[in-house]
Order: structure tokens, then sequence, then C-alpha cells
């Protein structure tokens, strides 16, 4: 909306040939631990460094004449103009009492900074918390299940709320070449948004739960 009188907004993105390619230099160290024959327990750091990431930079407005009228252009401009430097731990640990039941735990911290082209810090664009645990079960007969729980924090930046989520996943191979599955995506979840574009903004979507069932046909 705007002042009655006065002339409309145009947003205008501008594209950029002489955009290049992201760099990244990462540096990496892990550890596996095997606490006994049936379970073991990994552990990760990780630090990164990115140089010449695209970035929106907002230009001069101006006002132009249109055939409608005359109307106020913001210009945004793609270019590589956006560093960032991350940090975070990974860990998860393991254990598998049968050779049909398995359970998998993880939790990963990420610290990131942003700097864009004004040279302000920004940050909060991804999860600084995500955790996860997984159950795996061969029941037999070719059945088996998958169940997974997830936590993903909130995202700052886009005052996205975390969210806690389930997954579940049901399959059967059948004699010969058939197999079926059923899966049910984002349990206990309702209307939760998950991201949103760092370059181009844009409205996100809510993500619901989802039922899927798949059939294959192995050739």
């Amino acid at each position: 909306s705007r002042s009655p009188g006065a002339p409309p907004t145009v947003v205008a993105v501008t594209g950029n040939p002489s955009v290049e390619a992201e760099e990244v230099r990462t540096y990496e160290i892990g550890y596996r631990f095997d606490l006994s024959d049936h379970s073991h327990f990994e552990a990760a750091a990780f630090a990164s460094q990115y140089q010449s990431l695209l970035a929106v930079v907002q230009g001069e407005p101006s006002v132009l004449t249109f055939s409608t009228g005359p109307a106020v252009v913001i210009p945004l401009n793609i270019g590589n103009d956006s560093r960032r430097s991350t940090k975070g731990v990974e860990l998860s640990w393991t254990w598998s009492p049968s050779r049909d039941l398995r359970f998998t735990t993880g939790y990963s911290w990420l610290h990131q900074d942003n700097k864009n082209a004004d040279l302000t810090e920004t940050g909060g664009a991804n999860p600084a918390h995500t955790a996860f645990s997984w159950t795996s079960w061969e029941a037999g007969r070719g059945l088996s299940l998958d169940t997974i729980l997830r936590y993903v924090d909130n995202l700052p930046s886009y005052s996205i709320p975390a969210y806690l989520a389930a997954d579940v996943r049901v399959s059967r191979r059948w004699p010969g070449t058939v197999a079926t599955s059923l899966s049910i995506r984002d349990l206990f979840a309702p209307n939760h948004r998950e991201y949103q574009s760092d370059v181009i903004p844009t409205v996100t979507t809510s993500v619901d739960p989802s039922v899927r069932l798949e059939v294959s046909l192995g050739l």
C-alpha cells in the first residue's frame, strides 16, 4: 500500500554477467570410537571459510516514468558480495543390539558469521542446533520399519521457529521384483516453515504432514 498521490514502488532484480563461482575452504577432523562389538560413537569438528557468495545488494532508488506514469524503482543487484565463516560439531551414536535392529542418534551444532557487502554482520540463516533419533528394524519376511524423530532449531534471520517432527516408513519386499512402501512425513509439526532463500526474497510456504505410497517393479 502507499499514500494517496504517491507513486508506486517497483523492485527490479538486475542480472550480473560478472558473477563468479563461490569459493570455500574447509578443515575437518573426526574420530570413531568402537564402544563394543555392537555400538560405536563418532565425533567430528569443522571450520569453513566461504568467499564470493551470491548476495543481493540494494542500489539507490530512482524515479522513472513508465507508460502508466512515474514510479519509484528500487534496484536489487546480484553479485559476489558476501562472505561467511562457519564452525561446528557433529556427534552420533549407533547401537545394533541385533542384526535386524539398529538405533542411531545424533546432534550437531553450527555457528556462522555472515558479512554482507555493506560490512554488516548477519547470522541465523541456518539452525544452530539439530538433533535426530533413527530406529531401523528388519522385521522379517521382507518387512522393514524406519522411524526418525527430528529437532530443528529456530532461524532468527527469518523468524522461523524451532520444530519437532517425525517420519515413519514401512516397506515390504514381495516375492519376485515388487516392493511397496508407505511413508508419513512431518508428524507432530503441522503448518511449519523450514527455509527461505538468501538471494531472492521470497514468501516461505508451510509444510504439513504428508503421506506417500510407492510401488516399484524391478526389471
